[in-house]
């Protein structure tokens, strides 16, 4: 057998890798640069949402979703980040939100 299926470690490095387009981790980059000072920063998903689609022209909403280009926090988490997605329940109306709040020890990969 020349192809075999991915171990669940090997999906997920895979997604990190190549899944998710340059354009999302620069425009959450330039977020975090913009409001970053120190603790933790919650950024609002449409305002991630807004920059994505400013730096990836003919891209959608509905393809970033169902590509799962916001699934981008294990991307993070491996440069020292602990990130939170918190998104409204059943009857909610909040809008979603990504906590990001640095590792103590810094970056592990």
């Amino acid at each position: 057998m020349t192809v075999k299926p991915f171990t669940p470690d090997e999906a997920l490095e895979n997604k990190k890798a190549y899944g998710i387009p340059k354009e999302v981790i620069e425009a959450v980059n330039e977020l975090l640069t913009e409001n970053y000072s120190s603790g933790s920063i919650t950024l609002g998903q449409n305002t991630v949402m807004e920059r994505v689609l400013s730096k990836m022209p003919g891209a959608t909403r509905s393809l970033v979703f169902a590509r799962k280009w916001l699934d981008f926090e294990p991307i993070f988490e491996d440069f020292g980040w602990d990130v939170d997605y918190d998104k409204p329940g059943y009857c909610e109306t909040y809008e979603a939100t990504f906590t990001f709040t640095p590792k103590k020890g810094g970056r592990r990969a």
